[in-house]
């Protein structure tokens, strides 16, 4: 696929401090960078990340508390119009289609200077690409995001055209309204975007001299020049200018977008949750969490129903890597509905292919068992101390635990309850007879899979007699339930013996083994 995108993954790599994160940490780094935006803290781990490049990149070229204060200052806004006219969003659709391109079109914008920057180029064609990146920020992320403010303030202060939110209003708003408005607001938004450039630039009035940049904007009614206006500016001036121009953005961006995305109104909740990714924004995204866990030189390769990552795994993520794959192939089938195979290559090391029907249908986080699995079969050959290590780790211990729940599940026992108990373990039961995993290298692995099968075979035949008359097969089918809990738990305390004795030895060696345990803790 196309090679001209920014490297989100370096991006994300260098937001987490260079050190293999998970997906709600990174969240979590965003969360606490922006904490001072009203509605950043309460932003869902998908939406937070969104937010990562704007995270690194923004804190680097801007003054954070001007920032803090010109986001804080448009939310202030925005929810004043909530607040005081109600139904003012007239097409959430449209809102949030605008704010979407917005936010596209400031990545697509950075992939540029981003490029440009890496290459050989000369100091002319630098400062006209800043010129032209310049315009298309005024007229695209300005317009698109600085729209939804606009009309929020106009049905603020009741305004009666071209104050409620739909399709012919926000595409007819001006980059000069919002600039018009954000002057309006003065104090922190001072200054935020000069149209003089803006204006140059697109009336081809823009002149690169030996010293710096020539704008001159030209007012020309029937046929005739009526003014004209030069500014001369030096290189460094000039960048500046646009250094503030990408603090504007930024601020409307953390502004707005969090606003968006966690507004109370179910309409707009229900048109943020009909957003489809782009090609191109998939890729970004899968790109991004690839780097939390520094998957870096991410490529992807499609046939059909069939995508191969390719990527190299820095140094320091090594000891890392393992846990962070599932997570990203979940990702994956989440992004490309239409992909049934993905496959990992990454350097020094075979590649391994999952299928769609190996992940469970809702989100990953909530099956342990199926990341387990999915996580032993990356694992695949390993030393003997670290194959029952992680034989314990990813399959032993997560699915006894569902056996546990699926027990716990059962009682007070009645038809639904008994029937959900087993479903659950049938479908794990099916589930680990799909999998392709390597040979089990402790009895304990198959003796899981039979106390799985038999305890669902239990708990059915325990419905069985409950709905019926005969109170002795109750009786019977109840203790042959807990003869079972009593082997799973027997399962269970000989696992943590194990797996403690496997890691006080110095030879036993599983990445990130310790992030799950199985004395109690949680898996990764």
């Amino acid at each position: 696929m196309a090679h001209d995108v920014l490297d989100f993954a370096t991006v994300a790599w260098e937001g987490v401090g260079n050190r293999p994160t998970s997906i709600s940490a990174a969240a979590d780094v965003v969360r606490s960078a922006l904490s001072m935006i009203p509605g950043i803290p309460l932003l869902h781990d998908a939406y937070a990340l969104q937010l990562l490049p704007a995270t690194v990149f923004g804190l680097r070229v801007a003054d954070p508390t001007l920032l803090a204060k010109r986001a804080v200052l448009i939310r202030s806004l925005l929810d004043e119009a909530d607040g005081t006219v109600a139904g003012w969003i007239g097409d959430p659709s449209e809102l949030t289609e605008r704010i979407s391109v917005g936010v596209r079109a400031v990545i697509e914008l950075a992939e540029r200077v981003g490029f440009a920057s890496l290459g050989a180029q000369s100091r002319r064609m630098m400062l006209q690409l800043l010129i032209n990146v310049y315009g298309s920020l005024v007229e695209g992320p300005v317009r698109d995001l600085g729209g939804a403010l606009v009309i929020a303030i106009r049905a603020r202060r009741g305004d009666q055209r071209n104050a409620s939110y739909e399709r012919m209003a926000a595409r007819g708003i001006q980059a000069g309204d919002v600039v018009q408005e954000l002057g309006r607001i003065g104090g922190p938004w001072d200054h935020a975007v000069d149209l003089l450039i803006r204006n140059a630039g697109a009336h081809s009035g823009a002149t690169i001299t030996d010293t710096g940049v020539r704008l001159t904007q030209q007012s020309i009614k029937a046929g005739v020049l009526v003014d004209e206006k030069t500014v001369e500016l030096t290189d460094a001036e000039f960048v500046e200018e646009f250094a503030c121009l990408q603090e504007t953005v930024l601020a409307l961006q953390l502004g707005i977008f969090p606003w968006l995305m966690t507004h109370a109104d179910p309409k707009v909740a229900a048109a943020v949750a009909s957003v489809q990714p782009t090609e191109r924004e998939r890729e970004a995204i899968i790109r991004l969490l690839a780097g939390l866990g520094g998957l870096l030189d991410v490529e992807f390769q499609q046939h059909g129903s069939a995508l191969r990552l390719n990527g190299r795994l820095v140094e320091a993520a090594k000891i890392q890597e393992l846990p962070k794959v599932p997570s990203l192939v979940a990702a994956i089938f989440g992004a490309w509905k239409s992909i049934d195979e993905v496959t990992v290559a990454l350097e020094s090391r075979e590649p391994v292919t999952f299928f769609r029907h190996e992940l469970p249908n809702g989100n990953p986080a909530d099956d342990l068992p199926a990341v387990g699995l999915i996580t032993r079969k990356w694992l695949g050959e390993l030393p003997s101390n670290a194959a029952r290590l992680a034989d314990l780790v990813y399959l032993v211990k997560p699915q006894l635990n569902v056996i546990v729940g699926a027990l716990s599940e059962s009682l007070p026992p009645n038809d639904a309850g008994l029937n959900a108990a087993e479903t659950r373990l049938r479908v794990l039961a099916e589930r680990i007879d799909r999998a392709e995993l390597p040979p089990p290298t402790t009895g304990l692995v198959n003796e899981t899979h039979r106390l799985i099968r038999q305890t669902a075979r239990a708990l059915a035949r325990f419905r069985e007699a409950v709905s019926g008359p005969d109170k002795a097969l109750r009786v019977s089918r109840a203790r042959a339930v807990g003869a079972l809990a009593l082997q799973v738990q027997n399962a269970d305390q000989r696992a943590v013996m194990k797996w403690k004795e496997l890691t006080s030895k110095a030879s036993a060696q599983v990445p990130n083994a310790s992030a799950t345990r199985v004395d109690g803790g949680s898996a990764a």
